[in-house]
């Protein structure tokens, strides 16, 4: 059952699928800058944060003695003598 084409029927054909291929490349060209956009945001975001977090852990450890062994986030807080 070969359905022979003409000439006119595949130029209908190819222009129809290069529309919607364009249409589709179109689509996600929006779609991607949208997304640029909002990372631009998320990315902005994440860096005020990261200043917050250093600057509310400058002043936590502020009256701390200064040492290679001090801090809040070391793990060294076990007791070498309980045991």
């Amino acid at each position: 059952m070969f359905f022979p084409l003409s000439s006119q029927k595949l130029g209908f054909f190819l222009v129809s699928f290069g529309f919607i291929w364009g249409m589709m490349l179109l689509h996600f060209t929006i779609q991607q800058r949208a997304t640029h956009e909002s990372s631009a945001q998320l990315r902005m975001q994440i860096l005020d944060l990261s200043k917050r977090y250093i600057k509310a852990l400058a002043e936590e450890n502020q009256s701390v003695m200064d040492g290679p062994y001090v801090g809040t986030m070391t793990g060294s807080g076990f007791n070498i003598y309980s045991v």
